[in-house]
């Protein structure tokens, strides 16, 4: 027994990936959910030229144990949910206007039923389901309805028997979607609503909190923008505050912003902005709070002033209970002709060892393939290394999944990287004396520029009449390739 919980306490701990599933159609992991040590994802993709949704169970490893497709099922980013040892997903049925499914699932991956909702008042002709959650006695799900196709936003409860029990229409005279919704420590349904008017002020964004008879309790109106394209994910923290998405008036369009607000005084407790440096982008699509009260955010990463131009990768980036920043980290795949594939995520969950599960997509060939990362909690999937970039280039193409497993195994470690002025330290401080250890630096044009031995546990590279741009760095132990990274010169 004890030789059991020694195997998996090493499993846990030490395998960090960066795995990619190739698909033919478009698909995306958007969500995923931890519970009593098993993993499930909610992806969403094309099935017979229709959208249809897939449950699949991971392992700790990223592996699927089993999937389950869900037909004429439309999933969203926060659109599962588990209640009683049962997983419940739900999404636009497809085809169908205005109607939405809510599907019951055991823990095995056996579908039990599907039950189908629509307005008896036919006031919803289309609708677009974003969220599910578990509110007291009933299922909650939100979104966006079109009346007279004007975009509203909708709250659909369901109640124990899965019988329909009311649909909120938002009654402003203006165009809006609730985002995301959060049960809170206050026991209240925190609804974050996307409101664009017709006239001026035409950009805010609206929280709202609804008892359980769904009587609004309290409400914020954020600050009035001309332009706002954030989308307000958001949660409510175990103080009672309440942190969301949203932009700095007055900042540049591309960048978004955390604000954390007193639900008392309606004022920010904080505000975390990025500083606007030109050609940065940083769309963030999911919220949490982490056992330890950090918060932790998913998104989209974007800078077009270092090379590679990054137009777009998975990011993720964790802060403090005051909203100081700990860290922010790209993952950026990149392909054969040296640009960035782009892609972005959905959603992160926190393991046991406080290790991050994170799912969303990455671009190829013009499609989306559904993406697993699992790193540490600091972001980094080098095994405790010290070299554990804001951006971490992964090359598929020459073996991404062997990289990261060679440097875990074998503790080969490049930093800093990026690095400003040609020089960089290299690591191999598991290998003993005897090996044969050389360091070779290409160009992008495949050219071998540099080959240095290595003696040294530890060893400077310096690279000749550098020039800023993107390198790659291979690692030969005894006359074969053990580590390669992608090296950024600024």
């Amino acid at each position: 027994m004890c030789f059991l919980v020694f195997i998996q306490l090493q499993i846990i701990s030490q395998d960090y990936f960066y795995k990619v599933n190739k698909v033919e159609t478009n698909s995306v992991y958007y969500q995923s959910i931890y519970f009593y040590q098993s993993i499930f994802t909610i992806t969403s993709n094309i099935c017979q030229f229709r959208e249809c949704g897939t449950v699949s169970e991971l392992d700790l490893l990223g592996n699927i144990k089993w999937s389950l497709e869900l037909p004429n099922t439309d999933v969203a980013p926060h659109s599962s949910s588990i209640y009683n040892d049962t997983l419940y997903v739900a999404g636009n049925y497809s085809p169908g206007d205005g109607i939405t499914i809510l599907h019951k699932i055991s823990l095995d991956g056996v579908l039990q039923k599907s039950y189908l909702y629509s307005d008896p008042r036919k006031k919803i002709n289309r609708s677009l389901i974003l969220d599910l959650s578990r509110f007291k006695d009933k299922f909650i799900i939100t979104g966006q309805g079109f009346t007279d196709e004007k975009s509203k936003g909708i709250i659909i409860s369901i109640d124990s028997l899965m019988q329909l029990d009311t649909i909120l229409i938002d009654t402003t005279l203006e165009i809006s979607t609730v985002w995301d919704n959060f049960i809170g420590p206050d026991s209240l349904l925190t609804c974050f609503y996307y409101q664009v008017n017709e006239f001026w002020p035409n950009q805010v964004r609206r929280i709202i909190k609804y008892d359980a008879g769904f009587n609004q309790v309290w409400s914020y109106t954020s600050d009035t923008l001309g332009v706002n394209t954030s989308y307000p994910y958001g949660t409510v923290l175990r103080d009672g505050r309440v942190a969301f998405v949203d932009f700095r008036p007055g900042w540049p369009t591309g960048l978004n912003a955390l604000r954390c607000l007193d639900t008392i005084t309606k004022q920010n407790s904080w505000m975390y902005s990025y500083p606007f440096i030109q050609s940065w982008v940083r769309k963030l699509r999911s919220v949490k709070q982490l056992r330890n009260g950090d918060i932790i955010c998913t998104g989209e990463y974007t800078t077009k002033a270092t090379v590679p131009r990054i137009e777009g990768s998975p990011y993720m980036m964790r802060l403090d209970i005051n909203g100081n920043l700990l860290w922010e980290h790209a993952y950026v795949e990149i392909a054969p002709d040296g640009e960035d594939k782009g892609g972005n995520l959905w959603d992160v969950i926190e393991l046991d060892n406080g290790d991050l599960m994170a799912v969303g997509f990455v671009t190829n060939n013009n499609k989306w393939d559904p993406l697993i990362i699992r790193t540490d909690h600091r972001g980094c999937m080098d095994g405790g290394s010290t070299n554990c970039p804001t951006v971490r280039i992964i090359d598929l193409s020459s073996g991404a999944e062997d990289e990261i497993s060679a440097h875990n195994n074998k503790k080969i470690s490049i930093y800093p990287n990026p690095t400003a002025i040609g020089l960089f330290n290299v690591d191999v401080a598991k290998y003993s004396d005897g090996d044969d250890v050389v360091c070779a630096v290409y160009n992008i044009y495949g050219q071998q520029i540099h080959t240095q031995n290595i003696y040294q546990k530890t060893t400077m590279v310096e690279i000749p009449n550098a020039t800023s741009g993107l390198y790659l760095v291979q690692i030969f132990v005894n006359n074969k390739t053990f580590y390669t990274e992608k090296l950024i010169l600024r």
